[in-house]
């Protein structure tokens, strides 16, 4: 199995980086999970690369359950098909446009929807593959103006995107309400409290928006909430459609009266039904079993990677660092050995090979304080220590990241014992 040794891994830096804009920021940096290489592009080190695999894996989980098929469509897009669609002027700046040696001219995807709907131009063999829902994991780019908050609001992001095809209006309908609790299980596993809003519709004509919002006293939007039932709308909305800041349209619910409230909050989701919108400015038309022609009608789905882990940090720490959720966690389990006697070496060893990829091993020559200090700023959620003391009774002291619990395991089976907590909280 692959393991992973402290002493070859790219390491924390302890000191806040002068760079930070946010505390799960600075954790982030400190503790060697990304790196900035300029403003709004960052580097993810082997730590960070690791949460974004389990991030993308829980996503995938999820996708699956609702029988998606997953896909790879370009980074680079023909300049054409977003003409045809509307987004090119609509975008402006935003989208960065170029040309290739032949001058065709091309640009940077932020999004997906016209690379789909080309996809499956000559993909679908017959209305009877309706409805499909293509997902899939990739990166996006957009020129944003004021890059901020880290990976919160970058200019090169990955995200999941997926993009389902029915035959009516009223099958996308049905199938929305789905992916939106498929959502709701992918933040309930990153540990977030997520607040689901109406928003306003995306550059591209269709229903507005059902986004999910993270409260968060810096984040760019502003929710008007009941403070009862719990609704909630993007105060673009409220405000008839523009930000405005100072007031909202109603100060009471119209659900159920009670008064209404404003809070900050960061988007992590969205879910859009576009309609048959896309795929006729695109022309995408197909014929049913009856020679009946028709627009798929399109819904489209996002989460960015980068801004949940980003989420999960700000939501997820304490006075000593980041506290992952054990989904997400780099590696659930730190291990680590008190002195330099060789049965403690010998015991850690064994215990390393058994716990193979679930475990980062610390085997630097570092005053256990040093050791702790780290694996406390990681946020690993077992740690796993290997003393003479507890040696010479047959045992070892397992600690769980974010309480004070300690309690001691019998050497033999230790390792067992800590892959089935994790396999416990994991499911």
């Amino acid at each position: 199995m692959l393991s992973m040794r402290y002493s070859r891994l790219i390491s924390t830096t302890r000191e806040t980086p002068g760079a930070a804009q946010t505390p799960g920021h600075a954790l982030l940096m400190q503790a060697g999970f990304i790196r900035e290489l300029s403003e709004g592009l960052y580097s993810f080190l082997p730590l960070g690369s690791r949460v974004l695999a389990n991030i993308t894996r829980l996503i995938r989980a999820e996708m699956h359950r609702l029988e998606g098929q997953e896909v790879l469509v370009p980074l680079v897009n023909p300049a054409d098909i977003w003409e045809r669609s509307g987004r090119a002027a609509l975008l402006g700046e935003e989208l960065v446009q170029f040309s290739d040696r032949t001058g065709r001219r091309l640009v940077l995807a932020p999004t997906h929807e016209e690379a789909m709907v080309d996809l499956l131009r000559n993909a679908a063999t017959s209305q009877r593959q309706f409805p499909i829902f293509l997902f899939q994991f990739q990166t996006k780019f957009r020129n944003e103006a004021r890059p901020r908050g880290g990976l919160l609001r970058t200019r090169e992001f990955e995200m999941s995107d997926g993009y389902s095809f029915h035959r009516t209006f009223a099958g996308l309908n049905n199938f929305v309400p789905r992916v939106h609790e498929a959502y709701l299980r992918i933040f309930r596993a990153c540990n977030l409290p997520v607040v689901t809003a109406a928003a306003a519709a995306d550059p591209l004509p269709g229903d507005r928006s059902l986004e999910f919002y993270m409260p968060w006293e810096s984040g760019d939007d502003v929710l008007v909430r009941c403070s009862e039932c719990g609704q909630a709308v993007n105060q673009e909305i409220a405000g008839g459609g523009h930000p405005q800041p100072e007031r909202v349209a109603e100060t009471r619910c119209i659900h159920c009266g009670a008064e209404l409230r404003r809070e900050r909050a960061v988007e992590l989701g969205t879910i859009q039904r576009l309609g048959d919108s896309c795929t006729r400015r695109l022309k995408l038309l197909l014929t049913d079993g009856s020679g009946r022609r028709f627009f798929p009608h399109v819904g489209a789905y996002g989460i960015g990677i980068g801004r949940l882990m980003a989420a999960v940090a700000e939501a997820n720490n304490d006075r000593r660092g980041l506290v992952w959720p054990v989904a997400l966690a780099p590696f659930p389990c730190y291990l680590a050995g008190i002195g330099r006697a060789a049965v403690v070496s010998a015991a850690a060893e064994a215990l390393h090979e058994e716990l193979g990829d679930d475990v980062l091993y610390d085997d630097r020559r570092e005053s256990i304080n040093a050791k702790f200090r780290d694996a406390d700023l990681m946020g690993v959620p077992f740690r796993l220590i290997v003393s003479r003391r507890t040696l010479d009774a047959g045992r070892v002291e397992l600690l769980t990241r974010g309480s004070c619990r300690v309690e001691e395991l019998p050497l033999a089976g230790a390792a067992q014992t800590v892959l089935d907590r994790i396999r416990e909280v994991r499911t």
